[in-house]
């Protein structure tokens, strides 16, 4: 799982171009996962939980990988039920 998690913080660093009629554009990843048992087994759920990792990312300057923390899962089940 380690080297998983770092082949994708390297995919995420990597800058990323397109080219569209000409032009070149640049763009960046952000991903948010959250892993199957650990942070929920019902797939709504763990689609919840990675969606709120996700969104960590974004709060934390885009282009990156976070994982929704053990914790933080178990908080949005017993408080909000999110994850």
């Amino acid at each position: 799982m380690e080297e998983m998690k770092e082949s994708l913080i390297e995919f995420t660093k990597t800058p990323k171009t397109f080219s569209y009629k000409g032009q070149t554009y640049s763009f960046c990843i952000s991903l948010g996962y959250a892993e199957y048992p650990n942070n929920a087994i019902e797939r709504s759920l763990l689609m919840r939980c990675a969606d709120v990792a996700l969104y960590e990312v974004k709060l934390h300057g885009k282009n990156g990988l976070w994982p929704i923390m053990k914790d933080f899962s178990r908080m949005f089940v017993n408080n909000l039920d999110l994850c």
